[in-house]
């Protein structure tokens, strides 16, 4: 049976379906983007339901997703839940602010890339052990 992986990330990019082509055969997948649920409510229990049934959270970090900090969120709860998180930081380069401040989430990760392809990389290493 595939282990069933968390995409927390941007919501625009696309940057999902990348991982999903490269990792389809690995692992099943939770992506928010696929919902469809609009009141905050619903789709923050949704995440939080999805975070629970995973084996193992990407999460990516984009220089240009305002909205990013919600992945802190969701990767607390992996991480509270001991779900192996992988990160990949696109935003410290381009935001000083987040280097200086995400020390804490990125100690808790697994590992942390600065790229989408070492990230799926770990991610395809993983999925033999969890």
């Amino acid at each position: 049976m595939k282990k069933c992986m968390y995409l927390a990330g941007g919501m625009h990019s696309g940057w999902q379906d990348k991982v999903k082509a490269e990792l389809d055969v690995d692992y099943k997948f939770f992506d928010p983007r696929e919902h469809g649920l609009k009141n905050v409510n619903e789709y923050v229990l949704w995440d939080k339901l999805a975070i629970v049934k995973s084996d193992i959270m990407i999460i990516h970090m984009e220089a240009d997703n305002p909205g990013s900090w919600n992945c802190i969120f969701e990767a607390g709860i992996a991480v509270a839940l001991n779900i192996p998180v992988i990160m990949i930081d696109g935003k410290s380069a381009a935001d000083p602010n987040f280097a200086k401040y995400s020390g804490m989430i990125k100690h808790e990760c697994v590992a942390v890339y600065d790229n989408m392809e070492d990230a799926i990389i770990a991610a395809r290493k993983l999925s033999v052990v969890l």
